[in-house]
């Protein structure tokens, strides 16, 4: 367990639920099956910036399907 680890799975989880409300075809797992947003971990600062990016894109994505569904 370690915090880029969560970060990675939030991003996960983010992109799971979109899958679960979206009639498009589910998209990929970014880090593979099953709890792999924890394996192979390295705390190398490019590796953190890339799952910040994963998951502000991954939020973003998500806040812009909610947004056609409310409106």
């Amino acid at each position: 367990m370690s915090l880029l680890g969560l970060l990675r799975h939030l991003a996960e989880a983010e992109r799971d639920w979109r899958n679960w409300i979206s009639e498009d075809e589910p998209l990929p797992k970014l880090y593979g099956d099953r709890d792999a947003d924890f394996d192979n971990i390295v705390g190398d600062q490019d590796e953190v910036n890339a799952a910040y990016s994963f998951l502000a894109v991954e939020q973003a994505a998500t806040d812009a399907v909610l947004a056609s569904i409310l409106t």
